[in-house]
């Protein structure tokens, strides 16, 4: 019963997967005829979206740099050390790091679909718009992340200034 239950599982999966990048030749006509404007929409993408990364990296990198690490050290002098602040340190460069090699994945694969030929190619042009908008969202959930790592480095700076008053 386990083995059919699998089996009719794996059959779902695999049938629901082909059609995912499936698409109607209506959504090809309107690829193919939108064609240079969706090019010129992507290409401004890229650029607002680079500096944007630009942007972001650099305000998360002053943030680590220039306040949590130097404050958790000072602490560390002091033999004051805050379990929460130094796991919020780790938290936050880590995830600091992760938003860097899923924006740069993000960006290759804008490039890449900036290059495709969506005339000619247009199933295979939304297929890579369908994995672009993933990793954009990916990259997104980073931004998102590390902002509340930022606010809970607040809470926790405000916490134990409270409690050295």
């Amino acid at each position: 019963m386990k083995k059919v239950f699998v089996a009719i599982v794996v059959l779902v999966l695999s049938m629901a997967s082909a059609n995912v990048f499936a698409i109607d030749t209506k959504k090809q006509n309107l690829i193919i005829s939108k064609c240079d404007q969706i090019k010129e929409d992507l290409v401004t993408l890229q650029h607002n979206d680079a500096r944007t990364r630009v942007y972001l990296g650099r305000y998360y990198e002053t943030i680590l740099n220039k306040f949590i690490v130097p404050l958790n050290l000072r602490l560390v002098e002091n033999n004051t050390s805050n379990a929460g602040l130094i796991e919020n340190q780790s938290n936050f460069s880590t995830v600091r790091g992760k938003f860097v090699e899923d924006f740069i994945s993000y960006q290759k694969g804008l490039e890449e679909l900036v290059a495709m030929d969506c005339k000619n190619e247009p199933g295979q042009f939304y297929e890579k718009l369908v994995t672009v908008r993933a990793k954009r969202a990916t990259a997104n959930k980073n931004v998102l992340k590390l902002r509340e790592l930022a606010g809970k480095q607040v809470e926790l700076v405000t916490t134990l200034t409270e409690k050295i008053k």
